[in-house]
């Protein structure tokens, strides 16, 4: 697979800073503030650089404003900034670059098309699927495979047929994967429009049951069937006929195969099926099989509760737990807690029972921060009766942990309680963190309340908080104040300069994450993304990392640490601007969480497999190089012993 963005900085001669206009696009770029006259010249200089930064800082923007200077651009005589032009036409996705971008199918050279088609698969132009059906049959297979990841992103379900005549003539693994995935996407869009499971071709399930069942093990190529094999048994389970097959697959050796498995088959509801998973609950020594299993059963509701309650009370206290909110789901008991089930997690479980059985409201608030986030979950239930929810969420409203606050906002606007807006406001006007004040401008504008806090909130020094209230403003009707000026930007000391020099000094740098698993080696992206890299690099130096948990882990998706309050709201005291790039989400790229837009901080991800739909919407800072075992055996509570970062030659 091509490294885009490092063939980007080999052709443009280093790093894209040439002058004072490149300055000026990177700091526009980490600033988040459109500077449409800077941005135009650096567009037209004769210095390819300056065109390179502006064609960048437009992609991280996405301000439909640089269309002017951007369209252009894609006659650029140099391949790199022509590519990075084409990427952020692709990230803006309006209406008016599609034209332009058709037009250039017929004139751009196979180094340009991949780009192209990525571009005009976010449009999600209907208009474009002949383009990209057409080149499905292309005979380089970069571009066919990215023609395949482009028709999945358009959503056109009567582009399958296209996406299956290709797959039954392709033999080239790197592409086999990528059709196999948009087939699973867009049959799933269709089985979502009809409501039920398709009905699919005899030799649709024959070619896809292949694909689970080829068995090539050797080097690159194993990676390679791993994907296919997963993405078969998704784009299967989304066809009626299949469940027996699938649930053959539940005595896999492989985990990952029965993970994908489980839930293909997890509706609709199947007595038989059920067992079948409920017998992994109670015996498979994988942790992630046994909460895929409970989830499986906890999809068949009351149908399922009698298996889940015969399993659920033999495994360990956390899918214990989730069992009992599985067993109130479906409108039963659920059983008494073992003896030494720490406070926390009791309290966090009361309250997602509560949500489904009024009779087990506990009496008393939470006085853990995991039992009062799930408290003020549980009341953005109907379930809850709206006089209770309102007052409990009241009170978590002064609760000092600002996740807490966050979510007793959010629930406040799914319940509808306008007399609880001068909370909400006094709320977000005495928060210094800004969690808190996205959801209060988000609750604002759904429960449709102005107050002039929105207004001063549109001019946050924050980008995502600004961006949260103009939202608002825009659904109230109201008129956008003129945006901020150009202003500074630091981290860790540095302005938007000195995060370039700092990040040119990481070239070559390797994270090195020594966890209770093993050692995980990634190559860090520091022209990419420069921002994340120094912050990175900071914070190991530090020993912020060293003791931190992995606290999240979804099987063939990702493993997810380095938050500091161990439970993924933490953000180390930074926020960063999104670094968005061209590189994709492969197996073991290192990506930065996030719960809106510019709200990155110090925790990462790292991917089990790809994930195209990650692409253009997350930053990617690294990619692991050693260590991709380790990746896979991580679970939640393993630890991050000591990170540190070794620089080029260490």
């Amino acid at each position: 697979m091509r490294a885009p963005v490092a063939i980007f900085v080999l052709a443009l001669g280093g790093a894209a800073g040439a002058g004072p206009l490149a300055d000026a696009a990177l700091l526009a770029e980490l600033s988040r503030a459109y500077d449409g006259e800077t941005l135009a010249k650096a567009a037209a200089s004769a210095d390819p650089r300056d065109r390179h930064a502006a064609a960048q800082c437009a992609a991280r923007l996405r301000d439909p404003r640089a269309l002017a200077w951007l369209l252009p651009m894609l006659k650029d005589p140099v391949g790199p900034v022509r590519r990075n032009a084409i990427f952020a036409l692709g990230q803006i996705g309006t209406a008016e670059v599609v034209l332009p971008l058709r037009e250039t199918l017929g004139t751009l050279a196979a180094a340009d098309l991949p780009f192209a088609l990525d571009a005009l698969g976010k449009t999600k132009d209907f208009r474009v699927t002949s383009d990209l059906a057409r080149h499905l049959r292309h005979e380089d297979h970069l571009v066919r495979g990215r023609a395949g990841l482009a028709l999945a992103r358009s959503g056109d379900i009567a582009a399958t047929q296209d996406v299956f005549a290709a797959l039954a003539i392709e033999e080239t693994p790197d592409v086999r994967w990528r059709l196999v995935y948009a087939m699973w996407i867009l049959l799933r869009e269709r089985a979502r429009r009809e409501g039920r499971q398709v009905a699919a071709p005899a030799e649709w399930t024959a070619k896809l049951r292949e694909s689970v069942g080829e068995g090539i093990f050797d080097g690159i190529r194993e990676a390679a069937a791993t994907d296919e094999r997963i993405f078969a048994i998704r784009a299967l389970g989304q066809i009626e006929g299949q469940r027996a097959f699938l649930a053959d697959r539940f005595g896999d050796h492989d985990a990952r195969t029965v993970v994908e498995a489980l839930r293909a088959t997890a509706k609709p509801y199947d007595k038989e099926t059920a067992s079948k998973a409920a017998f992994l609950l109670g015996n498979h020594d994988d942790v992630l099989v046994r909460e895929e299993a409970l989830e499986h059963l906890a999809a068949g509701g009351a149908d399922a509760a009698e298996l889940v309650q015969l399993f659920g009370a033999t495994q360990d206290p956390r899918i214990f737990a989730r069992a009992q909110v599985a067993l109130a789901a479906a409108g039963r008991e659920p059983m008494p807690f073992p003896e030494g089930t720490a406070d926390d997690l009791r309290e966090e479980t009361e309250w997602r029972i509560a949500a489904h059985l009024q009779t087990r409201m506990p009496a008393t608030l939470p006085r853990t921060v995991r039992g009062q986030v799930a408290a003020a979950e549980a009341c953005g239930q109907e379930r809850v009766p709206p006089a209770k929810a309102t007052e409990i969420l009241g009170d978590l409203l002064k609760a000092e942990d600002f996740a807490v606050r966050s979510t007793a906002i959010s629930s406040l606007a799914a319940r509808g309680a306008k007399e609880q807006v001068p909370a909400i406001i006094a709320a977000a006007r005495a928060a210094k963190e800004m969690d808190v004040r996205i959801e209060a401008a988000t609750a604002l504008g759904a429960l449709g309340a102005m107050d002039p806090w929105l207004v001063e909130a549109a001019n946050d020094p924050e980008p995502a908080v600004r961006a949260a209230a103009r939202a608002a403003l825009a659904k109230l009707g109201q008129p956008l104040p003129p945006g901020p000026p150009l202003s500074g930007f630091r981290l860790h000391g540095h302005d938007a300069m000195g995060v370039r020099d700092a990040a040119d000094a990481l070239r070559g740098a390797r994270l090195v994450l020594e966890t209770t698993k093993g050692t995980i080696t990634i190559r860090l992206f520091p022209d990419d993304a420069p921002a994340h890299c120094v912050n990175l690099a900071a914070l190991a130096g530090e020993g912020f990392y060293d003791g931190l948990t992995w606290h999240r882990v979804v099987a063939d998706f990702v493993i997810q640490g380095g938050c500091p309050r161990g439970d993924g709201s933490g953000n180390g005291g930074v926020v960063l601007p999104d670094e968005i790039g061209q590189r994709p989400y492969v197996r073991g790229t290192v990506g930065m969480p996030k719960g809106n837009d510019d709200t990155g901080g110090c925790q990462i991800f790292i991917t089990h497999l790809p994930t195209p739909h990650l692409d253009g919407r997350y930053t990617v800072f690294g990619q692991v190089v050693e260590g991709f075992a380790v990746v896979d055996a991580i679970r939640i509570g393993d630890r991050i012993v000591k990170a540190r970062v070794l620089r080029a030659g260490e």
